[in-house]
């Protein structure tokens, strides 16, 4: 049974982070004209052209969606879209 719940636990983390991914990728996309399509789970945001204005304002997204608090440092510690996610993920999500 124990395995069972770690099964579920790894699919629901797996699933808010895509979902992050996605949603991240979305408000990039808005802010860049970069097609979603287009920008890699493994882009900088600097590669992406995003500066401390745009990271401020997708933190900002990011907690009113999420509910959570970001530190802006965390924009600069994890630059790849799949490593903020990641961090989000591991702080506000796993248990």
């Amino acid at each position: 049974m124990e395995e069972d719940n770690l099964i579920s636990l790894f699919s629901s983390i797996m699933t808010r982070q895509q979902e992050i991914l996605i949603y991240m990728k979305e408000i990039i996309s808005a802010e860049t004209n970069i097609p979603v399509e287009s920008i890699k789970d493994t882009n900088t945001f600097f590669e992406l052209g995003l500066d401390s204005i745009n990271a401020v304002y997708l933190l900002e997204l990011a907690e009113q969606k999420y509910k959570i608090t970001l530190s802006p440092l965390d924009f600069w510690d994890y630059p790849t879209l799949k490593g903020f996610t990641n961090k989000i993920v591991s702080d506000h999500f796993q248990k």
